[in-house]
């Protein structure tokens, strides 16, 4: 894990696992914007607890995922994840 500013990286630490993969990080990734949108979305079931709005948040993770290769941040917004509410959010990478 590394910390990046516009004029330093800095490693953080290092460690390889080898039961932990991107899948396990995009999961993460997904509880977190989850409880996000539950914080804003009072009342409205989570979108991890419905398999068509989980597999929609998952595959926008997974993808988002990839596109922090070259840059720090990187914004969600997901339609109607949940009935018509929407998940929008902002990740960086600090």
């Amino acid at each position: 894990m590394a910390s990046f500013t516009s004029s330093t990286t800095k490693v953080i630490f290092s460690k390889s696992l080898r039961c932990v993969g991107g899948r396990d990080f995009d999961q993460k990734v997904a509880e977190y914007l989850a409880g996000e949108f539950c914080k804003k979305n009072p009342g409205v079931q989570s979108p991890m607890d419905n398999k068509h709005s989980k597999a929609k948040l998952l595959f926008d993770v997974e993808k988002t995922r990839k596109k922090f290769v070259g840059s720090s941040q990187a914004n969600f917004n997901i339609e109607a994840i949940v009935e018509t509410h929407s998940l929008v959010e902002e990740l960086k990478i600090e």
